[in-house]
């Protein structure tokens, strides 16, 4: 008898954990997705090129240090996604004359 009472009282602390977690988790959640919809940073380190402005932790400020390396990533990639175009151009070109012959 006693055992059974034990048992019981077992698995009611287990579901109260887990609807605890449970409802946790949920909040957290509401709480990560409201930053994110008023553009407020919610992550623990700032991206490289950026960081966290001093009077509001969650708003990021382009970090003057590092902000050319990132200016040249975003010029590369421009360029990449550019040459990506023309070589597409290019593939269509040869498959449309090859059609045509």
């Amino acid at each position: 008898m006693v055992i059974n009472l034990l048992y019981e009282v077992n698995q009611q602390t287990k579901m109260r954990v887990r609807l605890y977690a449970r409802d946790t988790s949920k909040k957290i959640r509401s709480v990560k997705k409201n930053m994110a919809h008023n553009g407020d940073f919610g992550g623990s380190f700032a991206p490289y090129g950026y960081r966290r402005n001093p009077e509001n932790k969650h708003h990021l400020l382009i970090d003057p240090e590092t902000a050319h390396v990132v200016k040249r990533i975003k010029e590369l990639n421009q360029k990449r996604a550019e040459l990506q175009l023309e070589v597409e151009k290019e593939q269509m070109i040869e498959i449309f004359t090859m059609r045509v012959k």
